[in-house]
């Protein structure tokens, strides 16, 4: 049985929202796109620039099960909220439809979308695209963020997914560029956990730590590439990042436990100043 996505619904038409919009226009001019954001500033935007072809601010006005494909590209709290709100607006009739998410923690939201499988005729898949700026918002969109990117997919483990479901959303990922791998939501998460959400907690602290300094503008006049790098990500939105951490909380103590080990490690070394630092 052939899926073709002819109509897609992005809820959330931020930064993420948005350039998905852009790749999709790029890659695939013939679908039609309907943008859903309460910030009209953005959804003008990606009308005035030709990202989509139909605005909306409410799921209730729209007849979703016409949609072949919904992208929930908000915060990972609101996503949550949306799937419930899905699980009540599919229609009976409803022709067939995928929907994802592009949340940075997996295991809550492909539980909370599992209710979805199957129902409706519709399917849940979590998905992550790793791409992103510091800054947010439609404006700072770019249609080839996620060129050459990974997109992990993941499964609901008890499911069994049509493959047909499964092949169309990764053609329709890689016409985007994109590259695809599959995890579970717990290694997902595990994953990330260390290489995407403790890099990004250590550049909050230690911007944090020289702006109490008394003398911080002057030190971070004076800074080199290595602490503008290293904080560069500090400037993203606390607010976004918060419910990534209460979503992925333990394993994210798991590595701030073996990061926190490592520090007084060498903070001993300093002390003593035995030895030599690689053996540390």
């Amino acid at each position: 049985m052939e899926f073709k996505i002819e109509n897609i619904l992005i809820i959330g038409t931020g930064l993420i929202g948005a350039s998905l919009a852009g790749a999709i226009k790029d890659s695939y001019p013939e679908i039609k796109i309907t943008g859903l954001d309460n910030n009209q500033e953005y959804l003008n935007y990606l009308i005035d620039n030709s990202l989509i072809d139909v605005r909306a601010d409410s799921l209730d006005n729209l007849s979703t099960g016409k949609y072949q494909l919904i992208i929930l590209a908000t915060p990972i709290n609101i996503i949550k909220e949306y799937l419930d709100k899905l699980n009540n607006l599919l229609g009976e009739k409803n022709s067939g439809t995928i929907i994802i998410d592009t949340g940075s923690t997996k295991s809550e939201i492909v539980d909370r979308g599992s209710k979805l499988n199957n129902f409706k005729n519709t399917w849940f898949l979590g998905g992550h695209p790793i791409a992103g700026l510091e800054q947010s918002g439609a404006l700072y969109s770019q249609p080839d963020l996620f060129s050459e990117k990974p997109f992990i997919i993941t499964r609901e483990p008890k499911t069994s997914y049509p493959e047909t479901i499964i092949n169309s959303l990764k053609d329709f990922l890689k016409g985007l560029n994109m590259k695809i791998i599959e995890l579970d939501p717990e290694s997902h998460d595990k994953y990330l956990a260390g290489v995407s959400h403790l890099p990004q907690l250590l550049a909050y602290v230690l911007a944090e730590v020289i702006n109490a300094e008394e003398k911080n503008t002057e030190m971070v006049e004076i800074s080199g590439n290595g602490y503008k790098d290293m904080t560069r990500l500090a400037s993203s939105s606390k607010e976004l990042w918060q419910e990534i951490y209460k979503s992925n909380n333990d394993n994210l103590i798991y590595y701030l436990d073996k990061y926190i080990e490592r520090l007084n490690q060498y903070k001993d070394w300093l002390k003593t100043k035995e030895g030599k630092l690689r053996d540390v």
